[in-house]
């Protein structure tokens, strides 16, 4: 039996694995806070206040001097030219890319987002466009339209930028109003609420209060919502179990195996892909094996897809190899699939 991602499911798909770096900040510092924000708070006292992120503070000071001594475009060239050739701390560097972000638009406003790259899974955009929200909607359309600076409208790039925006609309409503902070990315143009709705889930996956999920209902909120949420809902919600509610990874395969809403299965799925190669440390027989443990044909087939997919989005050591691998362990048509999906990934992100 052989199982197909949707064109338009693959098309989301693709583009949104820009923004799984995100997640695996957030199972790294909430496995031990899991109530704190992540979110690097711009001070203006002495020492950086810091809530939750990777890193340390004498390296917040030093880049905060910079940024004051010589100006942010230097300070973000800084923190390129020192961790940008270090796999091992790309997490940290993400978090400082955050920072400056927030430093860059509160010295130059949105049209700051020229200064930030893409480099460190878009950390620099996320953090900007996540100030930007803080204590005003009213920038959303001038946001978008900065967006289209970063890449054509429907590409990885444009829809990582847009996904800042979802981060920085959670934000405005304190991760307490889901439906409101969705409505706000509604008002956003066609094809472009998506990528925002993913931003707004995984704000709330981090800084939610406690009693927001539901122990005894695990498929919340993804299972009340409209269904036009549904499948960026589902992407975030085996971060919820594993990191909020301390599910193992065989209890949200099976929470999402109950899923009776089709994109919600589909997107959990395919989260717990991404999830997958964190867990074995990007070992790709671990990765193999993890997909296969359910014993279920479609979540071995989109656990592999997007497990493969995600080692070559995040530039992982041997990519080349390991990914096709993984692709070439399923069988018949769905290997072909999976591999024409990480080809198209190898485009979309400049990695032929």
């Amino acid at each position: 039996m052989r199982f197909k991602i949707r064109k338009n499911y693959l098309a989301i798909l693709v583009v949104i694995l820009s923004l799984i770096s995100l997640i695996l900040l957030s199972i790294t510092f909430l496995r031990n806070t899991p109530t704190q924000d992540q979110s690097v708070v711009v001070s203006t006292s002495k020492n950086v206040t810091q809530k939750g992120a990777i890193g340390n503070t004498a390296e917040y000071n030093a880049i905060k001097k910079i940024a004051a001594d010589n100006g942010v475009e230097t300070a973000w060239e800084y923190v390129i030219d020192t961790y940008g050739k270090d796999n091992s701390r790309q997490l940290e560097a993400h978090d400082y890319a955050h920072y400056i972000g927030q430093l860059i638009f509160k010295e130059k406003g949105l049209a700051g987002i020229t200064i930030c790259t893409t480099d460190f899974a878009f950390g620099c955009y996320h953090g900007l466009l996540d100030q930007a929200f803080r204590k005003d909607l009213s920038p959303l359309q001038q946001a978008e339209k900065a967006c289209e600076q970063v890449g054509k409208i429907g590409s990885g790039p444009y829809a990582s930028c847009i996904h800042g925006i979802g981060h920085g609309v959670a934000s405005y409503f304190k991760d307490k109003d889901l439906n409101g902070a969705l409505k706000t990315c509604d008002k956003l143009p066609q094809n472009s609420p998506q990528f925002c709705y993913d931003g707004v889930f995984m704000e709330f996956s981090r800084d939610a209060l406690d009693d927001f999920y539901k122990p005894n209902d695990l498929l919340y909120p993804c299972n009340s919502v409209e269904a036009k949420y549904t499948f960026a809902c589902g992407r975030n919600q085996p971060t919820v179990l594993m990191n909020r509610l301390s599910k193992s990874y065989g209890d949200v395969a099976k929470a999402c195996q109950k899923a009776t809403i089709r994109d919600l299965k589909a997107s959990c799925y395919t989260a717990l892909g991404f999830q997958a190669v964190y867990s074995s440390n990007n070992d790709s027989e671990k990765i193999i094996s993890t997909c296969e443990s359910m014993n279920d044909p479609e979540f071995e087939y989109q656990c592999k897809s997007a497990a493969a997919g995600e080692l070559i989005f995040q530039n992982m050591k041997n990519w080349q190899t390991d990914a096709p691998l993984i692709c070439n362990s399923l069988k018949n048509e769905n290997a072909k699939n999976c591999n024409s999906y990480i080809t198209n990934i190898q485009k979309n992100y400049n990695r032929i």
